[in-house]
């Protein structure tokens, strides 16, 4: 039986509070897993495994559309000066 390995880049940021992993795919460039470790060791550690990731999929044009309710009002971003 012939076993394959694949490689990843492994991105970890880290503060006082969690320590935080991002496994990406060597291949794909896509992300592969989240780990989120927390420093106090009473906190649970989280971990998300991604996985069928569809690139580029057709989607209709219609899932996009934007329909805002009667009420809604509009809000500007700029800046007030």
């Amino acid at each position: 039986m012939e076993t394959s390995f694949k490689e990843y880049v492994v991105v970890l940021v880290e503060n006082d509070i969690q320590k935080v992993e991002i496994w990406v795919d060597n291949e794909s460039n896509l992300p592969f897993m989240l780990v989120m470790d927390p420093i106090e060791k009473y906190d649970r550690t989280y971990k998300a495994i991604f996985s069928n990731w569809k690139v580029n999929p057709d989607l209709p044009k219609s899932l996009f559309k934007f329909s805002p309710t009667a009420s809604a009002t509009y809000q500007s971003l700029e800046s007030n000066k």
